[in-house]
């Protein structure tokens, strides 16, 4: 009688009757847009990085904090840090 009564009850660990699990698929479809998104940011984007140096003139009067804004080059410096003898810079591109 007992087994019986527990053949009629669903499992509890699956889908419900006439449904399919997609957590496969689903983690299928994930890993298929992760592949894409870097192919498609390192073949078809393709991203040009230039490196050049200029000349953004004297920085002694510059303090933490300010900004030195260069448009012959479209960058923008920014003082981050100052110790003794050196100063932490940061360099942005202006151009969106």
């Amino acid at each position: 009688m007992r087994d019986e009564l527990m053949a009629d009850e669903p499992d509890a660990g699956g889908p419900p009757p006439g449904r399919r699990a997609i957590g496969p698929l689903a983690l299928f479809g994930v890993i298929f847009l992760a592949i894409l998104a870097i192919v498609w940011g390192r073949c078809v984007v393709n991203p040009e990085v230039q490196i050049f140096s200029f000349e953004a003139g004297p920085l002694d009067g510059l303090e933490v904090g300010d900004v030195l804004a260069l448009p012959s080059v479209n960058m923008y410096v920014i003082v981050l840090d100052e110790r003794p003898g050196q100063k932490q810079l940061r360099v942005v591109d202006g151009q969106i």
